[in-house]
């Protein structure tokens, strides 16, 4: 992440030898903060890395290993992010979820499945 003066502010871990690392911006317009999803894929989506950029400083929140059961579709296009004091929650709107795409490829129904981030790690619930 640069600044306005070109600066470099943040250097993430690298992503490997994904085809595409597309960030996604979400902003909370009570706090300003703003979330962000990076996409990954190669030749299918698989899951995308969670960041906060909250008063000019960014913290990795971990890796969202799902994707929606349709192909025609990727993890971005079904995100729901809601934020509150303590946590925040990833929720998705799709039918059924794919757990560790690309690598095992475990299908569920979607009852409620969702990330928390609590300010310390970011889990699946489902």
């Amino acid at each position: 992440m640069l600044n306005n003066q070109n600066e470099i502010m943040y250097t993430s871990k690298g992503s490997g030898e994904t085809y595409l690392y597309e960030p996604h911006f979400y902003k909370n317009s009570q706090n300003g903060n703003v979330i962000i999803v990076c996409q990954q894929a190669f030749e299918y989506f698989f899951g995308g890395e969670a960041f906060l950029l909250e008063k000019r400083k960014i913290k990795y929140l971990g890796n969202l290993d799902i994707e929606p059961n349709d192909e025609r579709k990727k993890l971005t296009d079904i995100l729901k992010i809601q934020e509150s004091n303590k946590e925040i929650t990833f929720t998705f709107d799709a039918d059924s979820l794919v757990l560790k795409p690309g690598s095992e490829d475990i299908v569920i129904r979607n009852n409620n499945a969702k990330y928390i981030y609590d300010q310390h790690s970011l889990t699946l619930h489902q």
